[in-house]
Order: structure tokens, then C-alpha cells, then sequence
């Protein structure tokens, strides 16, 4: 058996271009996602181009009990190499017509369940020191917007959390990385905006693919910083929002984002 990489969310976008990226490197895949149809055409197809066992679970994060017997398996299993936490999505309503439920299943998918998979993995990882752990964040974390609170509150816990562990994990030999792509082309902007992408575009916004980005994401893996941010303009997006006083960027983000309806 190759060495194992687990992707999240591989169905398409960002985790489908990891799982094909990985799977060319010569890594079996355990893949998740929840389109069922769809997920197991890309693992067959992936299987049958690169030579490498590809294994599909179909998990819901929103649901904890399928999120512990996804960790469960994953810790059951040791050898990882890679751990690509991706699974994730944006709330298609507005913001103050969600209800509860609907804003804490966001909170699991995109933090419980990569600590809980992060724990899963990290017993193996230490025994052989070496291992690499990349959560897909989002640049939306350091630009938090109103429309989407959870959202991007959800992503700096997670980038948070990813620098946090990093520093732990110094020297032992398992390297992590907080992904935080800006306006990337998958589905799920898709999904959730329709036409705002092309809005976007017509404001000047470069869009990366995922392929781009995940090329970025591996090839800075080794020696890059903790924090990848793929493309010169979302790395200045980011610089710029660390600078501009609040009360002003508040203001640039509801004139660009809307209000909340």
C-alpha cells in the first residue's frame, strides 16, 4: 500500500484538485465527501489513471456522530501522510433568515471536524515524525463581511487553530499549513452567489483555479510559511486588512458586500 492521504470535501473544487495532485505524486486517497454519484466517478477515474487505491466515505460533518466514525477509521488506520481538511460551504440564505441549526452545523463542518480529524491523525504522525496537515481555510477569515458572520468567523478560528498547532508541533518533523485562498474558480461560489462572480470579475478581480492553488499550497508545503495565501493580489488584500483602521474598512466592506437582508 502507498503512503495515505485523507482530503475532506474531495468531491470537486479545491479537495478534488488535491486529491488529484496527490494521487499523481503516488498517495493512496481516502476520500470524503456528499454527492455520492459524483465522488465515486472522480475516485474511479483517479484510480484508474494513476495506479493507486482510492476509498470513498460518504460523511456529513454537520452530523457529529458521522464526524467521530470518520476520526475513528482515520485513527484506526496510523500511517497518514497527508491530512487535507477542505469540506466546506457557504449559507446560500442571508445571514438573519438562518436559524440556529443551520449556523452551528456551519461551526462543525469547518472546525470540529478538522480538530477532531487532527487528533485523529496526530498519534501516527508523532510515532513516525513526519506527516503533513493542510486546513483549508479562507481569506474571507481576515475579512469578515455582512453577509456572512459565521462564515468568516468559522475560518479565523480555523486559521487560528492551524497557526496554534503549528507552533506545537515544532520540530517533530510534521509540517502544517493554514490555506487561505481568496477568489478561487470552484462550485462553490456557484453554489452560493450565481451571478456575483461575474460581478466580481467586472470589478477587476483575478480569479485563481484550484489547481493553481493547490500547486501553491504543496509547493510552499516543505519551506513556505505556516500561512499560504496563493496570488500576489489576495496577499496584498490580506497585508491591506491588517493595516486600514476598522471603522474604515467597515465601511469599504459594506459599500462592496451589501447589507444583510
Amino acid at each position: 500500500m502507498n503512503a495515505l492521504a485523507v482530503i475532506t470535501g474531495a468531491t470537486s473544487g479545491i479537495g478534488a484538485a488535491f486529491a488529484e495532485a496527490l494521487a499523481a505524486s503516488g498517495h493512496d486517497l481516502l476520500v470524503t465527501g456528499r454527492r455520492r454519484d459524483i465522488l465515486g466517478e472522480r475516485a474511479s477515474r483517479i484510480a484508474g489513471r494513476y495506479g493507486v487505491g482510492v476509498f470513498v466515505r460518504i460523511v456529513d460533518f454537520a452530523h457529529e456522530r458521522e464526524t467521530i466514525e470518520l476520526a475513528e477509521e482515520v485513527s484506526r488506520l496510523g500511517e497518514i501522510a497527508y491530512l487535507v481538511n477542505n469540506a466546506g460551504y457557504g449559507a446560500a440564505e442571508p445571514f438573519r433568515r438562518q436559524t440556529g441549526d443551520q449556523l452551528t452545523d456551519m461551526i462543525r463542518v469547518h472546525d470540529h471536524a478538522p480538530v477532531r480529524l487532527v487528533n485523529a491523525v496526530l498519534p501516527g504522525m508523532l510515532e513516525n515524525r513526519s506527516g503533513f496537515i493542510i486546513n483549508v481555510s479562507s481569506l474571507a477569515g481576515y475579512l469578515p463581511a455582512p453577509g456572512s458572520p459565521v462564515y468568516t468567523a468559522s475560518k479565523a478560528f480555523l486559521t487560528a487553530y492551524t497557526e496554534a498547532l503549528a507552533m506545537n508541533l515544532e520540530g517533530t518533523g510534521i509540517r502544517v499549513q493554514a490555506l487561505c485562498p481568496g477568489f478561487t474558480r470552484t462550485d462553490f461560489h456557484a453554489r452560493i452567489a450565481g451571478s456575483e462572480t461575474r460581478i466580481w470579475e467586472r470589478r477587476g478581480v483575478r480569479w485563481m483555479s484550484s489547481e493553481d492553488t493547490v500547486r501553491v499550497s504543496l509547493r510552499s508545503l516543505d519551506h513556505g510559511p505556516v500561512l499560504c495565501i496563493p496570488g500576489i493580489r489576495n496577499r496584498l488584500l490580506y497585508l491591506g486588512s491588517r493595516f486600514i483602521p476598522r471603522r474604515s474598512y467597515y465601511r469599504i466592506a459594506r459599500r462592496v458586500g451589501g447589507t444583510d437582508r
